[in-house]
C-alpha cells in the first residue's frame, strides 16, 4: 500500500511540475491571431533589430514581416504557464528542399529574455526534430548570423554544425568573397 501511494506522490509531483511549464500551439501562419502575430513580431523586433541592422541582411520589417508571415510558414507558439496569452517564444518554419534534401527549415527561434537558459530553446529544437521524423526529412537546417554569438554556440550545443551549403564551406579559402558572408548555414541530421 505505501509503495502505491508512493506512486501517487510522484505523478502529483510531475503534475505540478508540468502544471508550472510553459504551454505550446503548433499553428500555421494563416491560424494565428492577429494578436499573436504582433506579440510574435514585437518579440523578433526586440531581439534581432540590432543584429539585422548591423547585417548584411539590413532591417527590412516589411520584407521580413512577409517571410515570417508566409502561408506557408508554421509555428511553435510558446505561452507563459501563469499567463495564458502571454508568448513567451516561438519557432517558424516550414518545410523545404534544399540541395535535393528534404528538410525542416528553422527560419527564427525567439526567446523572451527573461526566459531563455531554461530549456525552452532546446525544447523547440527537439519538437523540430520529431516533427521532421513524422514527416520523413532529413534534417533540421538554419542561417544564424556570426555576429550572434550565443546563438552559434546554443546550436552547436544542440548538435548543429555548418552546413555544406554554407559560404565558409563551399567557398574556397582563398576566394575574397568569403569575407562578404556574415552568416552561416547550419544544419542537423534529423534524430541526432
Amino acid at each position: 500500500m505505501s509503495r502505491r501511494s508512493g506512486r501517487v506522490r510522484q505523478a502529483l509531483n510531475i503534475e505540478l511540475m508540468m502544471s508550472n511549464r510553459p504551454s505550446i500551439k503548433i499553428a500555421r501562419s494563416p491560424e494565428l491571431e492577429e494578436n499573436e502575430k504582433t506579440a510574435i513580431w514585437n518579440l523578433f523586433e526586440a531581439n534581432m533589430f540590432d543584429l539585422y541592422s548591423n547585417s548584411s541582411f539590413g532591417w527590412k520589417p516589411t520584407k521580413r514581416k512577409k517571410e515570417i508571415f508566409h502561408q506557408l510558414s508554421r509555428f511553435l507558439v510558446v505561452y507563459d504557464s501563469e499567463e495564458e496569452n502571454e508568448i513567451v517564444a516561438f519557432c517558424m518554419f516550414r518545410f523545404e528542399n534544399e540541395e535535393g534534401e528534404n528538410v525542416v527549415y528553422c527560419y527564427d527561434i525567439q526567446i523572451s529574455p527573461q526566459y531563455r537558459r531554461n530549456g525552452i530553446g532546446k525544447g523547440l529544437i527537439e519538437v523540430l526534430a520529431t516533427i521532421g521524423m513524422a514527416f520523413n526529412m532529413e534534417k533540421i537546417v538554419l542561417t544564424v548570423l556570426k555576429a550572434n554569438t550565443r546563438a552559434l554556440a546554443f546550436y552547436q550545443a544542440c548538435g548543429f554544425v555548418i552546413d555544406p551549403a554554407s559560404p565558409s564551406l563551399y567557398l574556397p579559402a582563398d576566394d575574397p568573397s568569403r569575407k562578404d558572408y556574415d552568416y552561416e548555414i547550419m544544419s542537423r541530421d534529423i534524430g541526432a
